[in-house]
């Protein structure tokens, strides 16, 4: 369910982002449809979500809410609206990942609705962000989101440090151990 870097992936941070959220939507509507079918299957594709969550999570946090706040009016608040709303993703993404099969079910459908919820929101802010920067600047921030996605966490750290500069020095450690307990455990990445 990874959602891949495509060949020429679009580097404007808007159309970047637009196309994640596709994908991980389209992966999450799957699961809700019920597939795949089995408890280790399904567990195993929330995994490959969670994962593609965390990384989302991560580089917005180093890279998109920096741009908000940066050349928005209100990007201060729209960014710390964000920081919180990611908090409330991890946590669910952190109890996901140790539920019980009998709480599992109801983790990823609070968890579905979050997200829902932050992408929304984030298509609301999406065009503000447009028509208050250059063409040349949505296409730099993007290639350094895109950047940053192949070398982000993996899994969820809703202690982490969420703010720049201490969240992109703790990323590469966090993202370091990820990809070796992903290794471990056989997770693709």
């Amino acid at each position: 369910m990874r959602y891949p870097t495509p060949p020429n992936p679009p580097t404007d941070i808007a159309t970047a982002l637009e196309a994640d959220h596709q994908a991980i939507e389209r992966d999450l509507g799957t699961l809700e449809a019920g597939a795949p079918a089995g408890a280790s299957e399904r567990r195993k594709a929330a995994g490959d979500v969670a994962a593609d969550l965390a990384s989302d999570a991560a580089v917005k946090e180093a890279h998109l809410y920096p741009f908000m706040r940066k050349f928005l009016p209100d990007g201060e608040e729209v960014a710390r609206r964000q920081v919180a709303g990611n908090g409330r993703v991890e946590r669910e993404l952190k109890e996901l990942e140790s539920a019980e099969d009998e709480r599992f079910e109801v983790v990823l459908a609070r968890l579905t609705a979050q997200v829902r919820a932050r992408f929304a929101e984030e298509a609301r802010i999406l065009p503000k962000l447009v028509a208050a920067t250059t063409a040349r600047q949505r296409r730099e921030h993007g290639r350094r989101l895109l950047t940053a996605k192949r070398t982000a966490p993996t899994r969820a750290h809703p202690d982490g440090p969420d703010e720049p500069p201490m969240n992109r020095i703790a990323h590469r450690g966090l993202a370091l151990a990820d990809r070796l307990r992903d290794a471990a455990e056989g997770r693709r990445r």
